[in-house]
């Protein structure tokens, strides 16, 4: 009878042993099915969307938009939000009157408090009827090349939302000067001033160390930039030469010409980079004008897809 209940102790003993170790099969099973709940999810093309302002709201799978009962009213603020992990957004604040653009969000807000629609805008801006559209752009729209730069939405203070325009050098901090004008879309350089010809305006005098910077707000593939002067000669004048710096620190000489054409210039070998900062200006010596500004930069490449 001993030997029996020893024989069924050390059984026992084995069985334990063996369960403790995380053997047999029903243990293996159960490791493998094991995930990792910390993953981030894949991009949705089909996302949920909100868009608020003012008491108003709406929202949609992949598109929505919202029409401003009344007209938009400065200081008060549109917010769209998306899925944390979406980081873009194709966005109009008024649909028809500005182009979409294809904006970066570092945490899936989207955030614009209305400035003063004077001097640098368009004037529907400021009447009744104006309709916010917002859509999750396709992976294949975002890998493709277009214009990586424009925002029609940027402002001088913008927060988390790119792409964004800034400078060390604006004559009198007026609307129609601020670097956010070399990003909005529009490209009619034969004149100076107010809408539709607002311009990067910096004062006549520019340092070698002055700048304009468009940052993305990640990494972006970009293949070359399509320039456009403002050419209101006599009274301007133009910068012959700039120097282009990227993010890892690496430079690029631009050579510019006195045209109110457009002029294409290659980046060598295309470049991944998350800013492109434009320093080191030189006014070319036959110049005719006292000015010199920037009406718009467009930035041909696509985007780097992160999670």
């Amino acid at each position: 009878m001993n030997k029996i209940i020893k024989t069924l102790c050390v059984c026992l003993l084995a069985a334990l042993m063996l369960v403790g170790c995380g053997g047999g099969k029903d243990s293996d099973d159960t490791t493998t099915v094991n995930t990792n709940t910390d993953s981030v999810p894949p991009y949705d093309e089909n996302a949920e969307i909100t868009i608020e302002y003012d008491g108003e709201s709406t929202s949609g799978s992949a598109y929505a938009e919202l029409v401003i009962s009344g007209t938009y009213r400065t200081s008060k603020t549109i917010k769209i939000t998306v899925p944390e992990n979406q980081h873009f957004l194709a966005v109009s604040i008024s649909k028809g009157v500005l182009d979409e653009s294809i904006v970066y969000l570092e945490d899936g807000v989207f955030t614009y408090k209305i400035p003063d629609f004077s001097r640098s805008y368009p004037p529907k801006l400021k009447q009744s009827g104006n309709t916010i559209s917002a859509r999750i752009p396709t992976v294949s729209e975002l890998e493709s090349t277009h214009n990586i730069a424009l925002n029609t939405s940027d402002l001088l203070k913008s927060q988390g939302v790119y792409p964004h325009a800034s400078t060390t050098n604006t004559n009198n901090d007026d609307a129609e000067w601020m670097a956010r004008n070399i990003i909005d879309g529009f490209t009619q350089n034969n004149a100076h001033g107010e809408y539709p010809y607002q311009s990067w305006g910096p004062k006549d005098s520019v340092s070698r160390k002055d700048n304009i910077k468009i940052d993305f707000g990640h990494d972006v593939n970009v293949e070359e930039l399509v320039l456009y002067i403002r050419a209101d000669f006599p009274h301007d004048g133009y910068w012959n030469s700039c120097t282009l710096r990227f993010s890892d620190g690496s430079t690029q000489k631009i050579q510019i010409s006195g045209t109110g054409k457009a002029q294409t210039i290659a980046i060598e070998g295309g470049k991944t980079t998350s800013s492109l900062t434009f320093t080191e200006f030189i006014k070319a010596p036959d110049s005719q004008g006292q000015w010199c500004a920037w009406i718009e930069l467009q930035v041909n490449g696509s985007e780097i897809m992160t999670q």
